[in-house]
């Protein structure tokens, strides 16, 4: 069955969440950061620990990704839309710094490749995308909240009485969507709709050993926070319908109607 989707005044007054909007605003936060060293205004950038050099590391492969991901969008665009070659200008030096390996180094030195000019024309290209491929960001309210239902959850199906399979599953899941939650600042909603992929195709190719309880509060608890993963990613699709994977999957689980 179709689900409707509401609008919603608070996330219809929200700046566009596209790719190039969201490298805008990590760059800059990084750009805008008074440190000594590159893994330090990297890590305020991704609001994470500064000695965490795996996690810095990772967050800038994914970063590099969505670059290319920009590109893609802007080589693609219809000649209307102005030259592409204009669009792209920025790249070269926003590489160059994604991809300096020592997060070590001074970053007065380093930040030199972030110019206003090489962020300013990353801004153009969130003006572009806005036209080409817009998202509406999730306020981060919403986020909180699932992250916060996520949390909760994880901790109660650790100790859950559920089929070891099941538990394991919802388990995984739940980190999935919890990674999802974290990264979005980089990975907008298409973090969130991969992992709904992720859990519907799994679950559904999984499902002769992973029917649940009938009753099962930490089912009926994993099928609300699946509800509210696609509904926050149709939204900021633009969508008014949801596709209906999440109820397939919790039918198949024992948790839908």
């Amino acid at each position: 069955m179709v689900t409707q989707v509401g609008s919603d005044p608070v996330a219809n007054e929200l700046r566009d969440f596209n790719p190039a909007a969201r490298l805008y605003r990590v760059l800059l936060k990084a750009s805008q950061t008074r440190v000594a060293v590159v893994r330090q205004a990297w890590a305020a950038a991704f609001a994470i620990q500064e000695n965490d050099y795996a996690g810095i590391q990772w967050r800038l492969v994914d970063l590099h990704r969505l670059v290319l991901d920009i590109e893609t969008r802007i080589e693609t665009a219809p000649e209307e839309y102005g030259k592409r070659e204009l669009y792209l200008r920025p790249f070269p030096n926003v590489k160059k710094i994604l991809t300096y390996g020592n997060l070590d180094a001074a970053w007065d030195t380093v930040k030199e490749w972030l110019d206003g000019s090489t962020l300013a024309r990353v801004e153009f290209c969130e003006d572009l995308l806005s036209r080409l491929s817009p998202e509406r960001e999730i306020p981060p309210s919403e986020l909180a909240d699932l992250r916060k239902d996520v949390e909760g959850l994880l901790g109660e199906a650790l100790k859950s009485p559920l089929p070891p399979d099941l538990k394991a599953f919802i388990v995984a899941e739940l980190r999935r969507i919890q990674l999802a939650i974290d990264t979005y600042e980089i990975h907008g909603a298409s973090g969130l709709r991969d992992a709904l992929k992720h859990v519907v195709g799994a679950g559904v190719l999984g499902r002769a050993g992973l029917k649940g309880p009938e009753g099962a509060k930490e089912l009926t608890r994993f099928a609300g926070i699946l509800v509210t993963v696609e509904k926050l990613t149709a939204t900021a699709a633009h969508l008014q319908q949801l596709a209906g994977g999440a109820a397939l999957l919790l039918k198949y689980l024992g948790a839908g109607n």
